[in-house]
């Protein structure tokens, strides 16, 4: 084991331990009221790599750690040596009961939580409700992903998620670099937003407002992929658990069946239709291409990474004349933002602007 006391420490304290006292060799810790421990119960971690029986101390206050929190000891090792999360699935239903699957359901599972992870990484990179491509940072996240050993109790798939690799660098523009637990972080919230917001049977009003204020749960590509996950596995029941350093967390999906899919198929056409109207648009935002063979021609384009007056993030393209064209070069030289206005359609992964009224800096 190579294992970093202080990380072992971090993983108790951000779970409610408190810190009692601490000598040379040992930290002694009081566990949170949850537990019903005795009032005088106190863990006692070992903190000395250099003394003797260090190794013997970490090994048995693993195996107390994983016990209490119901972790395996190989899972907890390698959340603490790789500073890493582990995402476990467990389907249950009779034909798990005893920890096996059909090979055919067990591939389909890895297809899908496989798009899963692909589609969210680039989600959260693009942030575009209608973005379909797979970004090469997000296949960066994907190859550091790894399947880990299947459990039983019903049937347990379990995948090791990286946290601390930096996917997208932070931006002139202000935009925060994006890593790796962002996109843990962002899978967790969708599933509990479909839990809450469409399995739970609830009216919600879907229009333009909505979309907005929900921007970081939807994207047509990854909800379809959900979708997926529940229909072709032929899911029922399904528990999510996500354990890492910072904290474990619990969800569940229960009685899934058709009246929920046609729920979250109806969700999923209606923000399509949204969406995918023409529509006058007000962009504000970056230039990140031009493309023109003649400048001084009629085929001059630019493509621009920004957001809409309702803030949501977009990208666009649009035909310009000569003169804004050149606007725009000037424009792009010096990093200064542009604001476009006029009518627009989407297309496949982007908006593009029929119509151009109005090209300015701001």
């Amino acid at each position: 084991m190579n294992i970093n006391p202080n990380i072992l420490l971090s993983f108790l304290l951000n779970r409610g331990w408190k810190f009692e006292k601490q000598n040379e060799r040992f930290i002694y810790l009081k566990a949170p009221a949850l537990f019903s421990f005795p009032s005088n119960y106190i863990f006692i971690l070992p903190y000395n790599k250099k003394t003797v029986d260090f190794e013997r101390f970490l090994s048995n206050s693993i195996k107390i750690i994983a016990e209490i929190y119901e972790i395996s000891v190989d899972d907890l090792i390698k959340i603490i040596e790789s500073e890493s999360e582990v995402f476990s699935l467990r389907i249950i239903d009779e034909n798990t009961k005893d920890g096996s699957i059909s090979f055919g359901r067990f591939e389909t599972l890895l297809e899908k939580i496989k798009n899963i992870l692909l589609s969210t990484a680039s989600f959260v990179i693009s942030k575009d409700p209608l973005f379909t491509r797979n970004l090469d940072e997000a296949e960066k996240y994907l190859n550091h992903c790894s399947f880990l050993q299947t459990e039983k109790g019903s049937f347990i798939s379990k995948i090791n998620l990286p946290t601390k690799e930096k996917l997208v660098e932070q931006t002139l523009f202000g935009d925060d670099a994006i890593y790796a637990k962002d996109i843990n972080q962002r899978i967790k919230s969708i599933i509990t937003y479909l839990n809450n917001e469409i399995f739970s049977g609830i009216n919600i009003s879907i229009d333009y407002q909505y979309i907005k204020q929900n921007s970081k749960f939807i994207n047509i590509k990854l909800l379809k992929q959900f979708e997926e996950l529940y229909s072709k596995v032929k899911i029922k029941n399904l528990e999510f658990t996500f354990d890492s350093i910072e904290s474990s967390e619990r969800i569940i999906v229960n009685n899934m069946n058709n009246e929920k899919l046609r729920r979250l198929d109806s969700f999923i056409q209606r923000i399509d239709e949204i969406l995918n109207a023409e529509t006058n648009l007000i962009v504000t935002g970056k230039i990140i291409a031009l493309r023109s063979k003649n400048p001084d021609g009629t085929t001059n384009s630019i493509k621009v990474s920004g957001i809409t007056k309702d803030r949501l993030p977009v990208t666009v393209s649009a035909n310009l004349s000569s003169d804004d064209y050149k606007y725009a070069i000037e424009l792009h030289k010096e990093k200064k933002q542009v604001k476009l206005t006029g009518l627009a359609k989407k297309e496949k992964t982007l908006y593009k602007f029929i119509r151009i009224d109005k090209f300015e800096t701001i």
